[in-house]
């Protein structure tokens, strides 16, 4: 990152952003389900890694903070893509797309009859705050369900992957994107 911000008066916008997704963002492109579940300090460094770099890609937008910047440039913060992503393995899971190992982790729901709100995947109900809550078989079930008719029911991988590119997360259950209010937990 020091080497790119030494250099990067000499480099057009669009230099600098290839840089910065080949070599910043592509480490956490790399097992995103894995990013999703750190810890809120290790989210924080990996939000400020990727303001640090945003800016120095938009040296003339370095006076926004980051949620103004991810607004000017219509970027997603990390956790959000790997949200989305999440979303995205659901989907081939439930269209047969997923490998034969992801049976083993999600469980879909039979049912008889047409719903308007059948949610496709059995959801066990956890009995304390945090044990089982932040795993793949619990999380991927709560962004599926969060999703819009419209983007569940899409006719294609192609579309859908389209669709959710501009959802936003906005009802994102887990602890990273809950605010802690002192004495009285996370809302």
């Amino acid at each position: 990152m020091s080497a790119l911000i030494r250099i990067a008066n000499y480099l057009p916008t669009k230099k600098k952003n290839l840089i910065i997704n080949s070599i910043v963002k592509s480490q956490f492109s790399y097992c995103p389900l894995i990013w999703m579940f750190c810890s809120r300090s290790l989210n924080n460094s990996v939000n400020h890694i990727h303001e640090r770099a945003m800016k120095v890609a938009h040296n003339n937008l370095s006076h926004l903070t980051f949620k103004e910047l991810l607004q000017v440039t219509d970027e997603n913060t990390i956790h959000q893509k790997n949200l989305k992503y999440l979303a995205t393995e659901m989907y081939k899971y439930i269209h047969g797309l997923s490998p034969p190992i992801m049976n083993e982790v999600f469980t879909l729901r039979e049912n008889k009859f047409n719903l308007r709100n059948f949610n496709h995947f059995y959801c066990s109900n956890k009995h304390t705050v945090k044990y089982g809550t932040e795993t793949i078989s619990f999380r991927g079930p709560q962004i599926w369900n969060s999703l819009s008719s419209e983007i569940k029911e899409s006719p294609s991988i192609l579309i859908f992957k389209t669709l959710i590119k501009a959802f936003d997360m906005v009802k994102c259950p887990c602890r990273l994107c809950k605010t802690y209010i002192q004495n009285l937990g996370f809302i």
